[in-house]
């Protein structure tokens, strides 16, 4: 079965953990990178087929694509907005340890946006994005203010939780990493 069909089947019966490992396990490869930067140019002179471009470099385990499209649907920018696709692909360029996916992951759990309200999976998905985002790698910098949002996210959220809820986080967040198949960035 053609892996583009799969993947609206699965979309369509809410089948995502099945969906998601049809995806090749972190592709970062310079082929790759490159289709992306030509999906993105695509998108500014509003090509009909430039998501879809995107949505097949994220098919090819880009976590940045992944988390683009996410991005998308939660806000409605070249597609209708869905915040039920936009987890997926979140959950997808997290597990491919985009920082900036499980940062979203996070805030859709916590204010719940495609799914019912879990502060313990919020909680889960901050400690786990100030766990995964890069302090120093080659040609990417993050601003010391990102990095303290996202490593005082979960304490934050933290203080809002009960034991129970708590203790759930923590056992998420372990769950959740273990999803994670590499780091996009390298240094985990």
């Amino acid at each position: 079965m053609d892996l583009k069909i799969r993947f609206f089947i699965f979309i369509g019966v809410g089948l995502y953990p099945s969906f998601l490992f049809a995806i090749p396990k972190c592709n970062v490869n310079s082929e790759v990178d490159q289709q992306y930067v030509t999906a993105k140019e695509s998108l500014k002179s509003n090509s009909l087929d430039s998501i879809e471009k995107i949505r097949q470099v994220a098919f090819q385990g880009h976590a940045v694509a992944a988390h683009e499209l996410g991005f998308y649907y939660v806000k409605g920018q070249y597609v209708v907005k869905n915040y039920r696709l936009a987890y997926q692909w979140f959950k997808i360029g997290a597990t491919r340890g985009q920082h900036n996916s499980m940062f979203s992951l996070a805030i859709m759990n916590r204010k719940g946006e495609g799914r019912p309200v879990s502060l313990s999976a919020a909680y889960a998905w901050y400690r786990l994005a100030g766990k995964f985002i890069p302090v120093k790698v080659k040609n990417y910098s993050v601003p010391e203010s990102k990095l303290k949002l996202y490593r005082g996210a979960a304490k934050k959220i933290e203080k809002l939780m009960n034991p129970s809820q708590l203790l759930r986080g923590k056992q998420l967040m372990q769950i959740y990493e273990k999803d994670i198949i590499c780091s996009w960035y390298g240094n985990h």
